[in-house]
């Protein structure tokens, strides 16, 4: 059990990282056209290597806290149940279905705009709020 969350911290470690925060404005300060690579990374991370390295983690909770005679079966079903409610995949994938769900027209025009002014001020509150 421990092995797995192990695996799966180191994981997180080697993934996760403050690319949006720190490497978006002085990408866009250098070259503006490489803005939308970091934002790709950062989606990667999040649609692929986090989800992995919870299913590492949870499965590795599961273990430890189940008992030596516990089956496959009930240790996949503790993972199951643990991750569905983990707010980090919840939230990935209620955003593809706001993307799926809301097609090209996309969010109401006040909305955009209250979101696209908070989303500006995301570079020097992240900065600010990391003690930089």
């Amino acid at each position: 059990g421990s092995r797995w969350k192990a695996a799966a911290l180191g994981g997180l470690l080697a993934v996760c990282s403050n690319d949006i925060a720190f490497g978006l404005p002085i990408v866009d300060a250098l070259h503006p056209d490489f803005g939308i690579y970091v934002v790709l990374l950062a989606t990667v991370q999040n649609a692929v290597f986090n989800p992995i390295c919870f299913v590492l983690a949870e499965t590795g909770q599961a273990l430890e806290s189940s008992s030596s005679t516990a089956t496959c079966c009930s240790v996949l079903r503790k993972t199951a149940c643990r991750l569905c409610t983990n707010p980090a995949i919840v939230a990935v994938f209620a955003g593809f279905a706001a993307n799926l769900g809301l097609g090209v027209d996309g969010l109401p025009t006040p909305v955009d705009m209250l979101l696209t002014t908070v989303g500006d001020a995301f570079s020097c509150t992240s900065l600010f709020a990391l003690g930089m």
